[in-house]
């Protein structure tokens, strides 16, 4: 794998970058991006970064310089130049300097900007291997973290109907935050629920948004510990550690968040969240502040703003949960109302969501129309009826289920928009195409499962899905039980 870093004083642009390189297709990971020259030799002198993408005019240190510095101090790696028409001159010397070559911002896309890349990573190849043990090191901390991210969510969310925390619940949660902060002990915790009224453009959501997600809070949250997982189809949790420098910022980082998600993927974002520390106490206090907002929500009590502080959204009668981080834990360890417990989240983070982009994102009452509409339309014609169009994408999704889909591609291969096929594939069959391709998945990997021959880790990856905590829920959504249950040969019940 090589290092990519960005360099611009933009970070619009910096966004746009790391959305137009293909990383999950490539031999690319992203090593992080600066605002100027300075910051950039700072963070070389630190990391190991084999492909340096910058801008030419920029504060403190101008990419010209940045170049020959790093050529002066013996770098090995490529550089790409980023510039706009008027800087022919500029581009002359940075090429003289040695940088591969130059991609205009206002005409690169993502099949050229990958091509350039591709030739640089060529150049790379011809250089004496080396072994970087400690990029190695790093990469394996960062996939251990999220896989105890991802299970102290499951302890968070499992919890079976008229049932408290239990001891090694309790005790399993514990070591998890030790583990995920230890070295933040003196650090503000952020969590984040981050809702999707509209279901995303890509039909692979489970992956699709969660690293360029991550990647955006990494870049507001400089320096800060970002860790972020799927919930359900169209809810995500993040949990983000805070210095006391962010206290007063954090309302305005959120909504440039959502700004910057609307612009570059149109995708509309709701986002709760509650603060408190890493302790155990808290962090439990703070996903149950934001999962009773969630519920408050749904029921019409959020006032329309994009980025809400739990706290402030009204509770509904049933739910009454106190400002302090460590009622929520008192509370669900000893609350014996099972209306109150989290076991109930897939109901709170479903909700009646509009899977269809060729709704007006604008609309505030998009969702209420969506609803109403496919309302009035049959659940869905009989598959005989099926346009063309549509039965050529089912058949698409069950040869490719197990590989990353992407709409524009299959929009492409339909000759439709991405709109309009995702409008006659949902009024035709009654479903989206995100939720056509999990069925498709979730039938296949049951099938798997049933000859007894296959672990439920190994049957999520021969779908397409490496993610074993979400790929939990998206099984019980479609059968109803877990998916270690259908190796004990209990009979599934009937799909409706």
């Amino acid at each position: 794998m090589y290092n990519v870093l960005i360099v611009d004083d933009e970070l619009i642009v910096r966004h746009a970058v790391q959305t137009l390189i293909r990383w999950e297709d490539s031999r690319l990971q992203y090593a992080g991006s600066c605002a100027n020259g300075r910051s950039a030799l700072e963070m070389l002198s630190s990391t190991d970064v084999d492909i340096v993408i910058t801008d030419i005019k920029m504060p403190e240190l101008d990419g010209i310089q940045l170049i020959k510095q790093l050529r002066t101090s013996g770098y090995e790696g490529e550089i790409l130049v980023l510039s706009n028409y008027n800087d022919f001159e500029l581009v002359r010397e940075a090429l003289k300097q040695g940088a591969h070559d130059y991609v205009l911002k206002l005409t690169m896309n993502a099949d050229n900007f990958m091509d350039v890349l591709r030739e640089m990573v060529t150049k790379l190849d011809q250089r004496p291997q080396r072994i970087d043990r400690l990029s190695i090191a790093e990469e394996h901390s960062a996939e251990q973290k999220q896989h105890i991210f991802a299970r102290l969510l499951n302890e968070l969310v499992n919890v079976p109907s008229g049932e408290r925390y239990t001891a090694a619940q309790t005790e399993q949660m514990e070591h998890d935050c030790e583990q995920l902060w230890n070295g933040y002990s003196a650090s503000r915790l952020v969590t984040l629920f981050i809702s999707l009224p509209e279901a995303p453009h890509e039909p692979s959501a489970e992956v699709g948004l969660v690293q360029p997600f991550t990647r955006l809070l990494q870049e507001l949250f400089a320096g800060e510990q970002v860790l972020l997982a799927n919930i359900m189809d169209t809810s995500l949790v993040a949990m983000i550690t805070a210095g006391s420098e962010l206290d007063g910022m954090l309302q305005q980082l959120l909504e440039r968040f959502v700004s910057m998600v609307g612009m570059y993927y149109n995708v509309r974002l709701h986002v709760l969240y509650a603060t408190g520390t890493v302790e155990v106490e808290s962090v439990v206090g703070q996903f149950q502040r934001c999962l009773h907002s969630q519920e408050a929500t749904e029921h019409g009590s959020l006032s329309g703003d994009a980025v809400l502080e739990a706290s402030k959204v009204q509770p509904q009668a049933s739910h009454t949960l106190a400002s302090d981080p460590t009622v929520g834990w008192s509370h669900y360890s000893t609350s014996s109302n099972t209306n109150d417990q989290p076991s109930h989240l897939s109901n709170h983070l479903s909700g009646n969501v509009s899977n269809d982009p060729s709704v007006d994102v604008e609309d505030e009452s998009a969702d209420t129309q969506m609803d109403a509409h496919t309302s009035s339309i049959p659940n869905h014609l009989p598959a005989t009826q099926w346009r063309a169009e549509v039965r050529q994408v089912v058949s698409y999704l069950q040869q490719h289920y197990a590989e990353r889909i992407h709409l524009p591609e299959i929009a492409a291969r339909v000759h439709l928009s991405e709109a309009y096929l995702c409008s006659i594939f949902k009024a035709e069959t009654g479903k989206s195409i995100l939720t056509c391709l999990n069925d498709i998945r979730m039938d296949r990997a049951c099938e798997l499962l049933s000859s007894g021959n296959m672990l439920v880790k190994e049957a999520a990856a021969e779908v397409g899905i490496h993610d074993p905590f979400y790929f939990n829920r998206l099984f019980k959504k479609r059968y109803g039980i877990s998916p270690k249950k259908v190796k004990t040969g209990i009979t599934l019940p009937p799909l409706t």
